[in-house]
């Protein structure tokens, strides 16, 4: 015959508390909670922007499939580096202008708030591309963004990806 071995029952609940908390403790790092951390990253200016889908006014939403493509923002820097042609009715049409998403500033000005706890936004305005008015980013603590690019003669463009924060 066995012989069974029984533990008070307060042992037996300090020991799940123990586990509860030292569980707890060793998630917990010296680091900042991510959201704390992205809204650090967007005050310094340090953030790069991938886009997954496009949509503007005269074209169906498309997914854009090269990791290539990019906006990366910096103190000093801003670069576009997004290839992205007009398609109209299905069609790629040759004699329209191309967007000019393939750029790098280092005038320009950026504007930011925060509109709830976790989204932000982030108005950049470059002052020697002509093209471009200005690139409105709304970002979201959980890695998302959208951005919509305010053209001078073309009609805007949409795009949605991810954020990510840079060193």
């Amino acid at each position: 015959m066995k012989k069974r071995i029984s533990l008070p029952r307060n042992t037996i609940l300090l020991l799940c508390i123990a586990a509860i908390t030292g569980s707890a403790c060793s998630s917990t790092s010296n680091k900042l909670p991510y959201a704390e951390r992205f809204a650090k990253a967007l005050d310094s200016s340090q953030w790069r922007f991938t886009p997954a889908t496009v949509l503007s006014q005269t074209d169906v939403p498309r997914t854009v499939y090269s990791s290539s493509e990019y906006i990366r923002c910096s103190k000093n820097k801003f670069t576009m580096n997004v290839f992205y042609l007009p398609i109209t009715d299905g069609q790629y049409d040759a004699n329209a202008p191309r967007y000019p998403f393939d750029f790098t500033s280092s005038n320009f000005t950026i504007t930011k708030r925060q509109l709830q706890k976790d989204n932000w936004s982030v108005v950049v305005k470059p002052k020697d591309v002509r093209e471009i008015d200005s690139l409105d980013f709304n970002f979201y603590s959980n890695g998302t963004a959208n951005l919509r690019v305010v053209m001078m003669k073309l009609p805007p463009v949409s795009f949605n990806g991810k954020v990510e924060m840079q060193q």
